[in-house]
């Protein structure tokens, strides 16, 4: 981005403590709800200073050149897991819930909006994200697709598409969860390329072909 817009975003030490630190830090399991709070605060800043000199258009502008097939949604609704309606129903018994529940009248507990929905997202991929006493551990068990509802759902589609000889995307929010589902189709024995922030740009290419 430096090279777009000279120091708007400050040396690289002062860009890794306020904006990338922070952000990471939010982002980590485990964390607290003013880091999480803090991470927020950050991204927006963040995209405040690159966001007006970013050009973004839209498929549906470029639609005439791409010339791409209409997309087909479909929304599939997943169900807990009693491990995770274990940890839902005990989460919302929680102070930090409590103190969400009253935004609409303080709004000084913002952050625990966004601290209770970083972990509702944890605890909606996969339970072991909040279960810190498996760290550290193992055995099939750890990381189990079983425990998560959306894994399950996954794992009954991927079954199907490999069977069709389907080459399949899946595009998750955090590394964690990346590093989740590598750790599942390995075990399966699904044959499957890792992308992440850190792919180098012509490694990403060798494996997209």
């Amino acid at each position: 981005f430096d090279f777009v817009c000279p120091g708007r975003l400050g040396t690289l030490p002062v860009f890794t403590e306020e904006f990338a630190q922070p952000i990471e830090n939010g982002n980590v399991m485990g964390a607290t709800e003013p880091k999480v709070a803090a991470a927020y605060q950050c991204a927006l800043a963040l995209r405040g200073l690159t966001e007006p000199c970013i050009l973004r258009r839209t498929k549906a502008e470029c639609m005439d050149v791409l010339h791409l097939p209409a997309k087909q949604e479909q929304v599939l609704f997943c169900h807990l897991t009693p491990e995770q309606y274990q940890l839902y129903v005990q989460f919302l018994e929680t102070e930090q819930v409590r103190r969400a529940k009253t935004v609409s009248s303080d709004r000084q507990v913002l952050g625990a909006v966004f601290f209770a929905l970083s972990v509702l997202r944890k605890l909606c991929n996969h339970p072991d994200l909040l279960l810190k006493a498996n760290e550290g551990e193992e055995g099939e068990d750890v990381w189990s697709y079983d425990k998560s509802g959306k894994m399950r759902v996954l794992s009954e589609i991927l079954k199907v598409w490999h069977k069709d000889r389907h080459r399949t995307l899946i595009f998750v929010q955090t590394v964690q969860m990346l590093e989740i589902l590598e750790l599942w189709m390995s075990r399966v024995g699904y044959t499957h390329f890792r992308i992440d922030g850190k792919t180098p740009v012509k490694r990403r290419l060798k494996l997209i072909e």
